[in-house]
């Protein structure tokens, strides 16, 4: 039987320890608090078009 680990948060970083604890053959168990995972990199507003004054 595996031991269980608790992962908190799904963001980048808990999507990576969650990989490193299969890769050990542990069972991860993910507590994310959104109903989506992906932490900061789940944009939820659009990023504001932004043109630079002066190109290289």
């Amino acid at each position: 039987m595996a031991k269980k680990v608790a992962i908190i948060g799904g963001g980048s970083s808990g999507l990576c320890a969650i990989k490193a604890c299969l890769q050990e053959g542990l069972e991860p168990i993910c507590f994310e608090r959104t109903r989506d995972i992906g932490g900061l990199w789940r944009a939820t507003t659009p990023a504001p078009a932004i043109r630079p004054h002066h190109y290289p």
